[in-house]
């Protein structure tokens, strides 16, 4: 499909999101029979960026976790005892103050990962009602 889309247009329908974001540069989202997002996949992406930092450690997150309610920048925070996904307002101000916490670092820290918004992700944002 990559040499053939050199010279030719695809139309290419699939529910399998992470086949359309490895090969499509347009992308056309359809709900209820209408498109309700069409446009360049990177321009998408940015769009709908949701900057999130994905957590694992050793130890239970489970009180630590508390100390950041009150942090401003947190828009969103699952997980589970040591494995924490948070949606942040500003990568760059979470990822110092968490980079800085001796509170995580004494958690022993075993995954710290910027995680960049999917297709999918973009897909689970614009339908949901």
């Amino acid at each position: 499909m990559e040499k053939l889309k050199e010279t030719t247009s695809i139309l290419f329908s699939t529910h399998v999101l992470h086949d359309a974001e490895e090969i499509c540069e347009d992308i056309f989202i359809i709900k209820g029979g209408k498109v309700i997002v069409e446009g360049n996949l990177k321009e998408l992406q940015k769009k709908y960026q949701r900057p999130t930092i994905y957590l694992e450690t050793e130890q239970p997150l489970d009180q630590w976790c508390y100390s950041l309610k009150k942090m401003d920048w947190i828009r969103n925070m699952n997980g589970n005892e040591y494995q924490l996904t948070i949606t942040v307002k500003d990568i760059d101000e979470a990822r110092d103050f968490l980079i800085s916490n001796d509170g995580l670092r004494k958690l022993k820290l075993v995954n710290f990962e910027v995680v960049k918004t999917t297709l999918e992700d973009l897909f689970m944002e614009v339908t949901k009602e």
